[in-house]
C-alpha cells in the first residue's frame, strides 16, 4: 500500500482532490486536516495556513494518484510524497476493494 500526501492552500481545492481521486477509485480514503506551515520559500521564511491530504491507495495507481495531484494543484511547487506502508489485513481488503477503477462509478 501507499501513503500519499501534500498540502494545499485551501479547502477547495483539498476537496477537489478528495473527490477526484475517490470517485475515479484511485484512493481509499483522503483524510483532510488544517495545519500551519513555517517553510522557506524564494529566499525568505513563510507561515501559512495549508490543508494537509494523506491519500491511502494501492502500490499500482501511486502514479495516477501523483498525476491528478499536480493537474489540479495550485503551488508553483508542490510537494507530493509518496511511501510504502504496512496496513493490516483487513484495511488491505478495504482498500483492495475500493481501488479499482475498471469498475469505477461515474
Amino acid at each position: 500500500m501507499i501513503r500519499s500526501s501534500t498540502t494545499v492552500g485551501d479547502m477547495m481545492c483539498a476537496r477537489r482532490i478528495a473527490f477526484l481521486l475517490l470517485e475515479s477509485q484511485y484512493a481509499s480514503c483522503v483524510h483532510i486536516s488544517r495545519m500551519t506551515s513555517v517553510f522557506r520559500w524564494k529566499g525568505g521564511i513563510q507561515e501559512e495556513e495549508e490543508f494537509l491530504l494523506s491519500i491511502l491507495t494501492r502500490e499500482s495507481l501511486k502514479d495516477k494518484v501523483v498525476e491528478i495531484i499536480e493537474r489540479i494543484h495550485t503551488y508553483e511547487v508542490p510537494v507530493i510524497e509518496c511511501c510504502s506502508v504496512e496496513i493490516n489485513s483487513k484495511a488491505r481488503s478495504w482498500v483492495l476493494q475500493e481501488t479499482d477503477p475498471e469498475n469505477a462509478q461515474s
